[in-house]
């Protein structure tokens, strides 16, 4: 992917064409999460910003000639300006929000008009990515859809905010009168990126249960874990699917979809997924309504 350039710097200060690439922000972004690992491992907590700062600062003045363009001497001081993290995060015309699929693999949008009550346009690029995208990939993906959706998905931190492009202030919004709630826009996206064969064709997503309210996800990784123990029971989880849940336990960021499923086990969960998604009938008594429609079903 080629260099970009922006008239801002992470500040949104004014600046001079700062050139920055997919490349340069995935090798810094590979420089925090090790800083952090060695942090995590040896002290059990993770970095300040002023230990960054610090490292930084220590770590280009040992190599000023073979790491910087500019004409300087030495480095005083790196500033990194910070600010409080809101109570509820909220996204703002031509953010990029990271919207995760299954593990490691990311959606992008961008917000293209904000609405009353904190619905957004979402415009979904033609991007899916192996791990957090950036910028960079993001502000050169093209367009594929335009979707009306409720903000939870990112006032709940699920959905991630990853940078900032101007959208024209004649830029062409599609009306839409209701707005999707978090998971079903999760759903249109699947089928989006499916027809754009971003996803394979016979890819289902089933369930992501960082996509509900924050105070009904105790109760949902409960009856999903009774479900993944009947799949078990009855052979039809994959192997992908056996691996995931090895121990019993479903692990914080699970998704349920086709991956992890024999072709009996879609088959049947299909059904199971047409019933639920509307009434939650098997959000309780689980494991016995399960069993029951399992029986209704042969």
């Amino acid at each position: 992917m080629g260099w970009l350039t922006a008239n801002k710097d992470a500040a949104g200060a004014d600046a001079d064409g700062l050139a920055f690439s997919d490349s340069g922000l995935d090798a810094c972004s590979d420089f925090l999460q090790q800083f952090a690992t060695h942090y995590q491992d040896e002290l059990g907590r993770l970095p300040s910003v002023a230990e960054i700062a610090f490292h930084l600062e220590t770590a280009l003045n040992g190599q000023l000639s073979e790491s910087l363009d500019d004409e300087i001497k030495s480095v005083a001081a790196i500033t990194i300006k910070t600010k409080k993290r809101p109570a509820k995060p909220k996204a703002v015309v031509g953010d990029f929000v990271a919207i995760p699929l299954v593990r490691d693999k990311f959606a992008v949008g961008q917000v293209v008009e904000v609405l009353k009550r904190d619905d957004v346009v979402i415009e979904l690029l033609d991007l899916l990515t192996n791990g957090m995208p950036n910028l960079a990939a993001a502000s050169e993906a093209s367009p594929l859809s335009q979707f009306r959706i409720e903000q939870t998905g990112v006032h709940w931190q699920h959905w991630k905010i990853i940078g900032n492009r101007d959208v024209p202030s004649n830029y062409a919004v599609k009306k839409v009168a209701y707005s999707l709630p978090c998971f079903v826009a999760e759903l249109e996206f699947v089928d989006a990126l499916r027809s754009q064969g971003k996803l394979p064709s016979d890819f289902k997503l089933y369930a992501d249960l960082n996509a509900s309210h924050p105070s009904l996800q105790e109760s949902e990784f409960a009856a999903m874990t009774e479900i993944m123990s009947f799949l078990q029971k009855k052979q039809l989880l994959s192997n992908e699917g056996l691996a995931e849940f090895a121990d019993g336990k479903l692990p914080g960021d699970f998704s349920l979809h086709s991956g992890l499923l024999t072709k009996s086990g879609i088959e049947f969960y299909d059904k199971v997924f047409k019933k639920d998604l509307q009434s939650g009938y098997f959000s309780k008594d689980t494991t016995a309504r399960i069993e029951a429609f399992w029986d209704e079903n042969q």
